[in-house]
């Protein structure tokens, strides 16, 4: 029976490739496609070595695991030698069932390329799911971390969607206070139309501003200024301002939490579905009526 070596090199790549995916997918590995992609490059290149190169020795078990150790130590880098251990064990079982599988399938079908094709059918099948089942997880567990948050302020409110984003840890040195940060756009109820112009023009014309309007023109309002690090880990500048109240609403339970109000100049979703971040601590605290200062 003759194989094109094109056909060798295709079903080697395919079988290696969803051996370390799965293998990753077991044992809840970060899946990179590009370290999968060289890791199955090295096994094809092994495979057309052996039958290419008339030497016993690339045929021993010891090489064909060193070989299978390196492609694994490309996909995943393991840590220890338990974590080596885990992978390769799990690896060759995977394969003693493929290749099983596979041998059965071909007492069937009595042709390799067809048990090959219909095993890429599979795993095709088998990631539409996967890519499909997480997308609606995600949006779920996504939705399960929106608020309807009420803020109070001199007789006026408002009402947004606020985010828990377990990232939001900034707190307010002068009250130790946790701040809930909030769209500048959706704040504008809260004040008078005088000093809204004045925060917005604050923004406007940077950091030195925001200091002089805090010390001269805003004494009439209870507010802050905040001190954050940006994503380019510069110190950057954010008004606050002390709530009357503010209100967490979830499934029909309320929770009034002590917080200050951080006024951030830009929008915090891309798509709108919310105008506030909240602090982790709300999930905890959820169901009862709380002082911040006791947990800060």
């Amino acid at each position: 029976m003759e194989y094109y070596i094109e056909f060798i090199i295709f079903q080697e790549f395919v079988v290696d490739f969803i051996l370390l995916y799965i293998t990753g997918s077991l044992l809840y590995k970060k899946i990179v496609f590009k370290r999968l992609i060289i890791a199955s490059i090295i096994g094809v290149l092994y495979t057309i070595a052996v039958y290419s190169i008339d030497r016993e020795f690339l045929n021993y078990f010891i090489i064909k695991f060193l070989v299978s150790v390196f492609m694994l130590t490309i996909s995943y880098a393991p840590k220890g030698i338990i974590e080596y251990a885990k992978v390769i064990l799990c690896f060759y079982i995977l394969s003693i069932l493929i290749m099983g599988i596979i041998i059965l399938s071909y007492f069937i079908f009595n042709s390799r390329l067809t048990i090959i094709l219909l095993f890429c059918a599979m795993f095709a099948v088998y990631m539409l799911f996967k890519i499909l089942f997480y997308e609606i997880r995600r949006d779920k567990d996504y939705k399960d971390y929106l608020r309807d948050v009420s803020i109070y302020l001199n007789g006026n409110s408002i009402e947004v969607i606020g985010f828990i984003d377990t990232g939001n840890e900034l707190i307010d040195t002068l009250s130790n206070k946790p701040v809930v940060i909030v769209d500048i756009n959706y704040i504008k109820d809260l004040f008078s139309d005088d000093t809204f112009y004045e925060i917005k023009k604050a923004y406007d014309n940077g950091n030195d501003y925001l200091v002089d309007l805090m010390l001269k023109k805003l004494n009439n309002y209870n507010f802050r200024l905040l001190k954050y690090e940006t994503i380019s880990s510069c110190d950057d500048y954010m008004i606050g301002i002390v709530p009357s109240k503010t209100i967490i609403k979830y499934r029909g339970n309320q929770l009034c939490i002590d917080c200050v109000i951080g006024i951030y100049p830009k929008a915090l979703s891309n798509d709108n579905k919310y105008q506030a971040l909240l602090y982790k601590k709300i999930l905890n605290w959820e169901g009862e009526s709380v002082d911040a200062n006791e947990y800060y």
